[in-house]
């Protein structure tokens, strides 16, 4: 008996029926292998490999390599029906792996399909991957599975353009007395008797919200106050501090705003009506990812019947900003960024010294956003308390409790807020 020779498929189709008895096959360009059986050797494939007869199961007792050049041909009709390549050695891949599905099957969450097993382990990777339908492709363990494609989770980019930028931290904390009933105090947003000219508030806020399925919390601390200058005009200033944790990582952000409000109406007892107009200029930053400046002028309007006062507001904004880390996906370009809100509020004062206020607003992102716009709606409760002290009424300042909760593109989020105002 003749000792087994090596095989060499310089072109056309070597097909494998049952058993073949070679110490080396080698499939060269323009050459294709294929077949159901067994080969005795090892196979190194230049060309073409298709396992089975559309499809079947092709085994090599020895090693498999496939080259730069080489592809795998891979069907699947069904869960049970598909190529395999089953190596008794190891497995050194290269090249392409071509999968073909039958026209109309998808896969099923869950299911693997085993394309080809090596005994002895997998060295490489395939370099190109081919297929009319999208998939995932895994090497673990001496297999090469083929699954359905992972859903990759959309990238949020927090730098910009969703409620939980930097750009909306100090939006919503210069738009009219959105942060707290304390901070309303102590802007002067809510009058009280008799009015002092300067005030300090210091408000503590917790959330959590879900962009697109990915869950964050937010904890936040808006110290505000207000410095009289004449009658008409005050200035105002806010430091937003907000920490936020989301996948896994957290990020400090804090800012700067000062705002010029400027009483265009004054109500009186004879005219209820008032109208405020505020210039605002805002610096921020986000840890040490980015960087911010930007402008605002806000309008409110309030009207005050039997005590209650129903305000509406304005507001506007321009942000431009430079990126301080490179390459990262979540701050991937500077700001450029204009926001709008418009809002509506209910002062509802009741018993002795008590406020509730309602409030809705609606937030608009005019760049390209994650989340473009969303509406907020929340209220608070506060209580002004005073001590009684030899007849003399000691001003022991304002506190107030509330919540309130976001909703946009997918997007949504719950707060509680904690604030505290001082007048002096």
């Amino acid at each position: 008996m003749s000792a087994p020779v090596s095989t060499n498929v310089l072109a056309g189709v070597l097909t494998v029926n049952g058993s073949l008895d070679s110490p080396l096959i080698t499939v060269q360009s323009g050459g294709m292998l294929k077949g159901s059986g067994v080969i005795i050797g090892n196979v190194v494939n230049l060309g073409t490999l298709a396992p089975g007869n559309s499809p079947g199961t092709l085994t090599i007792s020895g090693n498999f390599t496939q080259g730069p050049a080489g592809v795998y041909n891979v069907q699947i009709f069904s869960a049970q029906n598909y190529s395999r390549l089953v190596v008794g050695g190891s497995a050194n891949l290269d090249g392409t792996l071509r999968l073909t599905l039958a026209s109309g099957f998808q896969l099923a969450a869950g299911e693997r399909f085993a394309v080809l097993t090596a005994a002895k382990g997998i060295n490489g990777a395939f370099r190109t991957i081919s297929s009319n339908t999208p998939v995932n492709v895994t090497y673990s363990n001496g297999v090469v599975d083929v699954s359905e494609p992972t859903a990759a989770k959309p990238e949020i980019h927090l730098s910009d353009g969703t409620p939980v930028s930097t750009t909306a931290l100090i939006a919503n904390n210069t738009f009219y007395g959105f942060s707290s009933l304390a901070q309303n105090i102590a802007l002067g947003l809510v009058e009280e008797e008799p009015a002092k000219p300067n005030a300090i508030s210091l408000t503590f806020d917790a959330g959590e919200f879900d962009v697109q399925g990915q869950n964050g919390k937010t904890y936040t601390i808006p110290i505000a106050g207000a410095f009289k200058i004449n009658d008409r005009v005050t200035l105002d200033y806010e430091i937003p501090l907000q920490y936020i944790t989301f996948e896994g990582t957290g990020l400090m952000q804090a800012g700067l705003t000062l705002d010029l409000p400027v009483k265009v109406i004054v109500p009186s007892p004879d005219q209820p009506w008032s109208w405020v107009c505020t210039p605002t200029a805002a610096f921020a930053s986000s840890g040490n990812k980015e960087i911010i400046g930007g402008g605002a002028l806000s309008n409110v309007f309030a009207y005050r019947w039997h005590g209650i006062t129903a305000t509406y507001g304005n507001y506007i904004s321009f942000f431009e900003g430079d990126v301080l880390a490179e390459n990262d996906p979540r701050f991937p370009t500077g700001v450029n960024q204009q926001i709008m809100k418009n809002g509506l509020k209910f002062d509802l004062p009741f018993g002795k010294d008590w406020l509730i206020e309602l409030y809705g607003i609606y937030t608009q992102f005019f760049q390209s956003a994650a989340v473009s716009s969303y509406v907020t709606a929340g209220a608070e409760l506060g209580h002004h308390f005073f001590w009684n002290v030899e007849n003399q009424k000691v001003d022991l300042g304002y506190l107030s409790f509330g919540f309130y909760t976001e909703l946009g593109n997918r997007y949504s989020s719950g707060n509680l807020q904690l604030g505290s105002a001082w007048r002096f």
